[in-house]
């Protein structure tokens, strides 16, 4: 009986037809004590531990090529693969449901429902709502493959929660507000800066034409033509030099200074949290938090909306130009298409970059085999497997060749047809002009102007907008999470908080100093009150002040405070108090009686029980 029943759970125990529930050792050992040869027979529930499902869904879809199994040979009708199918339908929503349950509930949106007892531990893990998050995704794969094995309706519920999540961690944005005030001027002298340039470079790539089109017509001299084609020159130098490069310095210290500031403050976030906070926040899930969220956020969080601003300066300012240039009916038929043609160049080029992962991928695996024949040689020629391994070595290597091949040969076909859109597009307006030309409507240096500028300044920036859209979506998740760590507060009274006020001129401060003692606490009700309106009681400590000027002192003591009555530049002067509790002097004891422990991650496990003690002051224990 041993071997089966390993690594299962005694969740409940059925005696003359009453249920037990069993959520700690002291349970079972309690029932077991209690049992009369009398009372049996007696019925043990044992929980097993099905597999995850998507350990399932990878046995059945190629992870690489994103297809199923069955269409590289395996047999639909397969006993094993129907197996699989169906354990798949019934984890999925398993998993989605209790996903729901556990999330709204860790958040405090819903209660437990009918969560069984040993599942309730579970429930902190899903507060972030990540768990949540990655059974959707798997649930929209399994639905693009196995259409019958999740219903669109459980799918729809999931996301409606994980809406409900997302509109939770969100609704705290102010704090993320908070921490990118400093950046914003930075970031709009930079958009502006660049938004600007955006229209002269519009302007400037005409100028080529306009001068040949001078030159043709016998309107300008080659020397005066010299002279304006040395100024449109110099004038692309101003704007690479003093305009792309300035504005790129302004954007990247708004980056910077983001950056640092909200790693900071989740890392401020992470080491206030209580001990329980770790043991349902993994710390692999709280490093991700520090480095790849705080990465995308400040990364993307100003570049993307930076690059969405200009590119729709330059798409408006070079459709004004070309408004001027080309007859009104050549300029719409021209500009119709190009939005179907954007995004269209746009679909290829995800298509590309989903070929390139394939074949990406195909080369670590074909890596991570060698590295294991490698490091297991010596088995290798103990075992005499020198010439099968070579054979499966090659014959790997002979597939991953045809499959790269073919992923290479779709790429390369997506590419070109990026660049035949392209061209289209320029045939188009092309055609279009070509009778203008004749006509004498517009000149023929013109019309390459306006070819040019429909098709890469107007085009290629439509196509960049669709790209910016997706990566300003892949910002959301990230800025909830961050959001959600940083306006988490610890159950136990925080030793970071503080209390701050603004003291604006020295007899203020002379005010204040006779409520604070020699060593900086604070022996009465301070006359002024704090940010916020809340008052600063006795028996705080005064832990920083800092000046006008931006000079810092830590642990001021009140002869240093004294110091600043005679100047006036060190006004308005921020003083920082503990918002806790910090006397003086602490006298009393502590008396530990009938204390019983367990650790969150295994509350079925006593540590301490009935523990009592008293430690005097002064004395260890």
């Amino acid at each position: 009986i041993e071997t089966p029943l390993k690594g299962r759970k005694l969740t409940a125990i059925v005696q003359a037809g009453s249920e037990r529930l069993l959520s700690t050792v002291e349970d079972v050992q309690k029932v077991f004590s209690e049992l009369k040869d009398a009372d049996y027979p007696v019925t043990f529930v044992l929980k097993s531990a099905p597999p995850e499902a998507s350990r399932l869904f990878r046995l059945i879809v190629d992870e690489i090529f994103d297809e199923p199994v069955t269409n590289q040979g395996i047999d639909k009708t397969s006993a094993q693969f129907l197996a699989v199918k169906d354990l798949l339908a019934v984890r999925l929503k398993y998993e989605l449901d209790s996903g729901i349950t556990k999330t709204l509930c860790a958040r405090g949106l819903e209660g437990a429902g009918n969560l069984p007892l040993d599942e309730m531990r579970d429930v902190p893990s899903f507060h972030s709502g990540e768990k949540l998050r990655e059974a959707i995704k798997l649930a929209k794969q399994v639905k693009k493959h196995f259409p019958e094995l999740v219903t669109e309706d459980a799918i729809k519920r999931a996301q409606d929660a994980n809406r409900r999540v997302g509109s939770n961690q969100r609704g705290k944005v102010s704090t993320l507000l908070g921490l990118l005030a400093p950046s914003l001027p930075y970031w709009c002298i930079a958009v502006l800066l660049h938004g600007s340039l955006e229209v002269v470079v519009a302007r400037l790539c005409t100028g080529q034409s306009a001068i040949m089109d001078l030159v043709t017509t016998k309107k300008i001299t080659v020397p005066e033509a010299t002279i304006l084609i040395m100024q449109w020159l110099s004038g692309w130098w101003v704007l690479r030099i003093w305009g792309w490069f300035t504005s790129g310095l302004f954007q990247a210290r708004a980056a910077r200074m983001f950056g640092v500031r909200v790693r900071g403050e989740a890392m401020r976030a992470i080491l206030q949290q209580d001990f329980e906070y770790f043991d349902t926040n993994p710390a692999g899930e709280l490093q991700e938090r520090l480095n790849s969220d705080a990465e995308k956020l400040s990364s993307k969080l100003l570049h993307v909306p930076k690059e969405l601003c200009t590119e729709l300066i330059a798409i408006f300012a070079n459709a004004y130009i070309v408004y001027t240039m080309a007859p009104s009916d050549m300029f719409l038929t021209a500009m119709l298409p190009l939005p179907i043609i954007a995004f269209s160049q746009w679909r290829m080029l995800k298509s590309a970059q989903r070929l390139s992962r394939i074949t990406h991928r195909l080369g670590e695996e074909a890596a991570a085999n060698t590295a294991q024949i490698m490091s297991e040689i010596k088995t290798v020629r103990e075992f005499v497997m020198e010439g099968e391994e070579a054979r499966k070595y090659t014959v790997s290597g002979m597939l991953k060749a045809s499959i790269d091949e073919v992923c290479q040969s779709r790429s390369g076909f997506c590419g070109h047809g990026m660049g035949a859109l392209h061209q289209t597009g320029e045939g188009i307006t092309l055609l279009l002009g070509i009778n203008k030309v004749a006509n004498g409507e517009m000149s023929a240096g013109d019309l390459i102007a306006v070819m040019m500028m429909i098709s890469c300044m107007i085009g290629g920036k439509l196509r960049g907008i669709f790209e910016r859209l997706a990566d300003l979506a892949l910002v959301i998740e990230p800025a909830g999470r961050i959001c959600d760590l940083v306006n988490s507060k610890p159950k136990i009274e925080c030793c970071t908080e503080e209390l701050r006020v603004m003291v604006d001129a020295h007899g203020k401060l002379a005010t204040l100093l006779t409520a604070i003692s020699k060593e900086g606490h604070t022996v009465r009700t301070l006359s002024q009150v704090a940010e916020g309106g809340e008052e600063v009681p006795p028996d705080r400590k005064l832990v920083g002040a800092t000046t006008a000027s931006g000079s810092a002192m830590r642990m001021p003591s009140k002869a240093d405070l004294e110091a600043f009555l005679n100047d006036a530049s060190a006004f308005p002067m921020q003083l920082r108090f503990t918002k806790r509790l910090a006397p003086p002097k602490l006298n009393g004891r502590f008396d530990f009686k009938d204390v019983d422990f367990r650790y969150p991650s295994d509350p079925r496990k006593l540590v301490l029980a009935g523990v009592s003690f008293t430690l005097e002051q002064g004395k260890q224990a």
